[in-house]
């Protein structure tokens, strides 16, 4: 019993929502505001929300300590808010934005007392995202929020599910992240607007990564790719040449034609 007390007060050491950001990123939020390169290897923010991961985890598969957990978790998420949106732009969008899926995900799967003691982690989580979405360049968020989607469809489990190794993505639960992902990518396309054409070509290796559109989960997605062939109709036409995509029945090739047909 003295082991598990230990590990239980250990947990309430974590930050309470009245504490202050940790030595790391206060000298993290310094450098950025003396101009100095913040190392890549101080990412207290993903760290913070990986722990917030596997707390939520633990208490989803540990009744008797999972309300001490949960609360953990939700200081830990609350004390989230002192994240500047300097410091969010310096994130890598693609580990960011994978934890707070898998946070999301885990949070959702909860139930009955279980899921009402997660509800104030979950209503601090999304306006955390909705911040990181809004510091984070759009044609990075573009590209991650595609690469999230195909690890979604490809099921990579050691990837996509880091800590919740109990977390078994059903169809429904695939289909639900499957399509917050693919409503995120269309949001950030707006990016595609401002003539970037490599960010296309990046765009439309992603997707045709993901599977073919013919599925009806990656049909989520059909949207984005229209826009892309509607914006840059040669460079589609090359990337379809040069993938083997110029084929009879290739998704790509024929939101190319109709485009033309359009025209």
């Amino acid at each position: 019993a003295k082991p598990e007390m230990a590990q239980i007060r250990d947990e309430r050491t974590l930050r309470s929502p009245s504490s202050m950001p940790s030595p790391d990123l206060r000298r993290q939020s310094e450098d950025l505001s003396s101009g100095r390169e913040v190392p890549s290897r101080l990412h207290p923010v993903l760290h913070a929300l990986s722990e917030i991961l596997r707390l939520c985890t633990k208490a989803a598969g540990d009744e008797a300590t999972a309300a001490t957990a949960l609360q953990a978790a939700h200081e830990e998420m609350l004390a989230q808010k002192a994240v500047s949106e300097e410091i969010l732009k310096q994130l890598e969008p693609v580990p960011l934005f994978r934890c707070l899926l898998q946070l999301l995900l885990q949070l959702e799967s909860c139930q009955g007392d279980l899921r009402r003691s997660a509800t104030p982690i979950l209503l601090e989580v999304a306006p955390f995202l909705a911040r990181a979405m809004e510091a984070i360049e759009m044609g990075k968020q573009l590209l991650a929020w595609l690469e999230l989607a195909s690890e979604v469809m490809c099921d990579q489990g050691e990837r996509f599910d880091a800590h919740a190794r109990s977390l078994q993505l059903s169809a429904a639960k695939r289909t639900w992240a499957l399509r917050f992902c693919a409503r995120a990518a269309e949001r950030c396309g707006s990016a595609l607007a401002e003539g970037d054409a490599q960010l296309a070509w990046e765009a439309l290796a992603k997707l045709a990564s993901i599977s073919d559109p013919g599925n009806a989960e990656a049909g989520l997605l059909e949207a984005l790719c229209t826009k892309i062939v509607e914006l840059y109709p040669s460079q589609a036409r090359d990337f379809a040449k040069l993938t083997g995509a110029w084929s009879s029945e290739s998704w790509l090739l024929k939101l190319i034609q109709q485009e033309e047909l359009d025209a």
